[in-house]
């Protein structure tokens, strides 16, 4: 039986979209929090762009590009984000704060 892996990367600055492009990168189901809609447009964009300067180089496969874009979920509202982090289907859910000031793994 597999487990699914999801991360909750509160704060969608520098250091949380690269978090989140990471995590994603590496399995994880990530859901990226901000309350502006356009800084999570701006992590999502750069994000995806240091990992498409991967593909150019010949360091990552288009479709791990692809598919680490898709496990990226954004929100402006923390609770539907939670909602279900220690439910059952998300066994190893964890929340991540991505503030330089308060960085540290939430369970």
């Amino acid at each position: 039986m597999s487990v699914s892996r999801v991360l909750c990367v509160v704060g969608a600055g520098t250091m949380g979209g690269q978090i989140a492009h990471q995590a994603a990168l590496h399995g994880c189901d990530v859901r990226l929090v901000s309350r502006k809609a356009e800084r999570l447009e701006t992590a999502i964009r750069d994000g995806a762009g240091l990992l498409r300067r991967r593909v150019e180089k010949g360091k990552l496969a288009e479709a791990d590009l692809d598919a680490a874009l898709a496990r990226i979920t954004p929100f402006t509202d923390p609770g539907p984000a939670l909602t279900g982090a220690r439910g059952t289907g998300m066994p190893s859910a964890r929340c991540w704060s991505g503030s330089a000031s308060t960085s540290r793994m939430m369970s």
